[in-house]
């Protein structure tokens, strides 16, 4: 923003009366009042070049694999017609106000999707939101999910199904079959969780 400091003794060429007014970033120079007063100059000349020069990235930036999160987060959150809108919007996962209206603002917040990875909620009881928020890869999203919850076998807690599966010495993907269940494609039969195993969300 321009600060005014004084009337200049110079005028425009067409002669309009100027102001000398400083910049936030210090810059201080001349400028037609009317256009200060009227707001239709906010900035010096090489913030108002910075300020272009990152929307115009940002606009560059919508063929790229964060605007693609941006839109397919709003489609499994916002739209009912969605495959994805059951396991999302449906169950009541959201999305700040500030990212819905601006994609602009998601991109400041969260910037280039790196390579291989996708957005990722820290605690998944919360939506979609800066704070909660973050770029992962698909083996780190997995184990989250994996640690999203807790594993009650006969009675006992355990934190994680490798917790569990050191307890029993058995393989995580046993004590996967104990809380789920499994089908058995041998003799296509599908079996129940066992007797005493369950999990459940850790929030």
């Amino acid at each position: 923003m321009l600060t005014f400091l004084s009337a200049s003794q110079n005028k425009s060429n067409d002669g309009h009366i100027k102001w000398i007014c400083r910049c936030d970033c210090g810059n201080v120079s001349e400028y037609i009042a009317t256009r200060v007063r009227n707001k239709r100059v906010l900035n010096c000349k090489s913030c108002n070049a910075k300020k272009i020069g990152a929307k115009n990235k940002i606009h560059g930036a919508r063929n790229t694999g964060a605007y693609s999160s941006w839109q397919s987060m709003k489609q499994r959150c916002l739209n009912k017609d969605s495959k994805d809108y059951p396991s999302y919007g449906g169950l009541g996962v959201t999305i700040c106000q500030s990212w819905i209206d601006s994609f602009e603002q998601f991109y400041i917040d969260m910037g280039e999707r790196p390579k291989g990875c996708s957005i990722d909620r820290i605690d998944t009881t919360k939506g979609y939101s800066k704070e909660n928020c973050k770029w992962s890869s698909r083996s780190e999203q997995q184990r989250n999910k994996l640690q999203s919850f807790v594993y009650e076998i006969d009675g006992m807690i355990y934190q994680s199904l490798q917790e569990a599966a050191d307890h029993f010495s058995v393989k995580k993907q046993t004590i996967k079959k104990w809380v789920d269940g499994w089908f058995d494609k041998r003799i296509n039969k599908q079996w129940s969780p066992k007797n005493g195993c369950r999990k459940f969300k850790k929030y």
